[in-house]
């Protein structure tokens, strides 16, 4: 592609020239959009957001991602009524796009920056290659292959059992916690009620997509230490694996033990003492399990 903006001073002129010709980046910002986030990174969109700060600064960077922005949501904003998700999850899609669209006005340059991640999930929920739940994300993916060894015998059985279940590791949603809410909201807000509330969203969601095998969600939360260590989180594991998740070991992780210490000067004394290894572990929910939950758990609306 070429490059949106010319070596032109004239100020007016780049403004027209924005105008005119951003529709072609804003195509690419939509098709960067539906992909997973390495494939977002690696796009021809976010190539010539870098070209832009390298060679005009960051408030050209910035400008040229509000102005993509505002667009994406003007192409895909009517698209939301015909979306294959239930009423609860297009009400979120609503939401967040006035939040998107109301930053690219108050936000400053350094927010609108594809090297932060909430940047590109704010552009990834504008052109449908997310799907805002309540306290987090979701996304079509897959369970790694690599899930199948990370814990021996019988998780390789137990795992490679439900796949098989289900015809495959793909396509599976993907969990992901959200980047707008703090974790101490997080804390104040989530519980097991609600972690039973997302779970028959996930399962509505299914019920609509039936090309979808299940739902896989991999943290540092689900560590079967935190019974020891975070007793106070140890729910989220304990609430998805009564409600049908099979729990797999997926592994130690410079990210999980960052995440698993930040803001908790306590796991932060225990893993410098040795008595501490984050690890992260993933729960994968059959398509069945989810079906048959959301089938047994009214709504909100409807309770």
């Amino acid at each position: 592609m070429a490059p949106l903006l010319h070596s032109v001073r004239d100020e007016q002129f780049e403004a027209r020239a924005a105008d005119t010709l951003s529709n072609r980046w804003v195509k690419a910002a939509v098709e960067a959009a539906r992909g997973r986030d390495h494939g977002f990174q690696r796009s021809p969109f976010a190539a010539e957001a870098a070209r832009l700060e390298r060679e005009r600064g960051a408030a050209s960077r910035a400008g040229f991602l509000r102005q993509a922005l505002r667009g994406v949501i003007a192409e895909s904003r009517p698209q939301i009524a015909s979306l294959p998700v239930p009423d609860e999850v297009k009400a979120n899609f609503r939401t967040e796009f006035e939040r998107i669209e109301k930053e690219t006005s108050t936000a400053t340059d350094e927010h609108y920056d594809l090297e932060r991640h909430g940047m590109r999930c704010d552009f990834r929920i504008a052109g449908f290659g997310r799907i805002p739940m309540r306290f987090g994300h979701i996304e079509v993916g897959g369970v790694p292959r690599r899930h199948l060894i990370r814990g021996g015998v019988a998780q390789a059985l137990s795992l490679g059992s439900l796949l098989a279940s289900v015809g495959g590791h793909a396509p599976f949603y993907v969990s992901h916690f959200t980047h707008t809410i703090s974790p101490l909201a997080f804390l104040l807000l989530a519980s097991p009620e609600r972690v039973v509330e997302g779970l028959r969203t996930v399962g509505e969601c299914l019920k609509l997509n039936p090309h979808i095998r299940g739902l896989l969600a991999t943290s540092w939360w689900y560590d079967p230490q935190l019974t020891q260590v975070a007793p106070h989180l140890a729910y989220l594991r304990e609430t998805s694996v009564a409600h049908g998740a099979l729990l797999v070991r997926a592994g130690r992780t410079d990210g999980a033990v960052k995440m698993a210490l930040a803001n908790s000067p306590q796991r932060q004394r225990l893993y410098d003492e040795g008595r501490y290894f984050p690890e992260s572990y993933a729960l994968v929910w059959s398509r069945q399990s989810l079906l048959k939950l959301a089938a047994s758990t009214p709504s909100p609306a409807t309770r």
